[in-house]
């Protein structure tokens, strides 16, 4: 159907977001919201191909991406869009209530200008334009989210990025593009809106805008609640009264740099600090290996090569057997003259399958006594504070792609402990199933870092940090 015949009380307004005039959207009782139109104009641009709106609630961001695909939709007949959140029940109870207020606002008229299929998980315009509903959960029989690549959109958005797998995102955005946008003179456009997180969308949105090393396309638009004129007053005054600090930085201040929890051993500008190549020219100390080991289809194998508190990423594999690990080992031993006893890999699954051919090797076991049970739990906790320690005295330096490096800051930060006074029990690392959940992988990197600790620990004389 041919845009210019549809008729009903929304076409004023499609046609003035065509037009990139968003008034009736962003202007309520002579009350403008500045930034939903700044992200109104991003959106309906012919430079941006990823624009990520984060930051604080109640600022508009949800009603901004429906007004979004929903006038898309309208404007440009037979395009295909989508939407998606980690659950698909979270945009049948959230996104599509929302959806049909914004429908209702502008008087699009549900039943007869679209539709909303349960069953189908679609909403079907009149002009043959749909918008799809996905579910970019994590799958264990799915790790690259090769479902999502069977189909072909205009563009699209995805919405609670934070609890979003960096897979699901990439392999959507492989799919961009496709769907009458030459037709249309449209760009492959992914919109993005979360919270305050500290996943792929820190490392691929927040922290190149803060620094200035945006790649060309990409854009991050922050938001505040009070940046929404509209927002109703209760709702900014829940927000104000949370007592939980990280929630209230998170949801009310949108800030992308708070702490996670009391329990951080160490800050992001710590962190940072650890990427100075600088230091490594300062390196000294005998050349040493510490390896987290993976079987097939399991996890990663990382292997770092030290030099005093210097590391260089020298070996990453997906998948490996173990005469290839076995191999590769031996080849940065031979290379660098680094004894047995110099090496470390951690004791499960393949570890022990390199102790027969390896003699002599350290074998980690990360629930090993530490040297002071009083005061760590485990050995890989003690570990762990030592390398906090480095950090803290900005002695550790790490050489790596900058794709690692945003994968190990990441994990650097999941470096929280359970408990932390003297009056509670031994201190202890939070678990690998823990860290797991909140960056959605497994942190190999942060388990070589950890195990690169494990010889000075040994003989480590323990004190607190605080």
């Amino acid at each position: 159907m041919d845009f210019g015949s549809l008729n009903g009380m929304w076409r004023i307004t499609a046609n003035q977001f065509k037009a990139g005039k968003f008034d009736i959207i962003t202007t309520v009782n002579g009350k403008k919201h500045v930034k939903q139109e700044q992200a109104l104009k991003i959106l309906t641009d012919n430079e941006t191909k990823r624009f990520c709106y984060g930051g604080a609630a109640g600022g508009a961001k949800s009603w901004t991406g429906c007004c979004w695909l929903m006038f898309s939709a309208l404007v440009y007949p037979e395009t295909r869009w989508f939407v998606g959140r980690k659950e698909l029940g979270q945009i049948e109870q959230s996104t599509v209530p929302t959806f049909d207020r914004v429908a209702k606002t502008y008087g699009v008229i549900k039943d007869k200008d679209y539709k909303y299929n349960a069953n189908k998980h679609t909403i079907t315009f009149s002009n043959g334009s749909v918008i799809v509903l996905l579910n970019l959960e994590y799958e264990p029989g799915d790790p690259n989210f090769d479902r999502l690549g069977s189909t072909e959109y205009t563009g699209g958005w995805i919405e609670e990025a934070a609890a979003v797998h960096a897979k699901a995102y990439d392999t959507l955005a492989s799919r961009l593009g496709r769907w009458y946008n030459d037709k249309y003179g449209l760009i492959g456009k992914m919109f993005i809106t979360t919270n305050p997180t500290k996943n792929w969308v820190y490392d691929t949105f927040y922290y190149p805008s803060k620094i200035g090393s945006m790649l060309a396309g990409y854009v991050f638009l922050q938001a505040f609640v009070y940046d929404n004129p509209h927002v109703e007053k209760d709702y900014a005054t829940n927000l104000e009264m949370m007592g939980d600090k990280v929630q209230r930085a998170r949801l009310l201040e949108g800030d992308f740099e708070y702490s996670e929890n009391d329990l951080a051993l160490v800050t992001p500008e710590q962190i940072e600090a650890c990427f100075d190549t600088g230091m490594a020219m300062m390196a000294e100390g005998d050349s040493r290996l510490s390896a987290d080991i993976a079987m097939l289809g399991r996890d990663k194998y990382v292997c770092g090569l030290w030099k005093g508190d210097c590391v260089t990423i020298v070996s990453e594999f997906d998948k490996c057997k173990g005469p290839d690990i076995q191999h590769d080992i031996e080849k940065w031993m031979n290379r660098y003259d680094i004894p047995h006893y110099n090496v470390t890999v951690d004791s499960d699954g393949l570890g022990s399958y390199l102790e027969g051919y390896i003699n002599d090797i350290n074998m980690f076991h990360g629930n090993e006594a530490s040297t002071d049970p009083i005061e760590y739990a485990n050995m890989k906790t003690q570990c762990a504070y030592l390398l906090a320690e480095k950090i803290i005295k900005n002695k550790l330096c790490i050489i790596c792609n900058d794709r690692q490096r945003a994968q190990i800051r990441q994990e650097l930060a999941l470096l929280q402990v359970k408990s932390t006074g003297r009056d509670e029990q031994s201190k202890k690392l939070i678990s690998k199933d823990e860290m797991k959940k909140i960056i959605n992988r497994s942190p190999d990197y942060l388990d070589m870092l950890i195990m690169g600790q494990y010889e000075e620990a040994k003989a480590w004389d323990i004190g607190v940090i605080y």
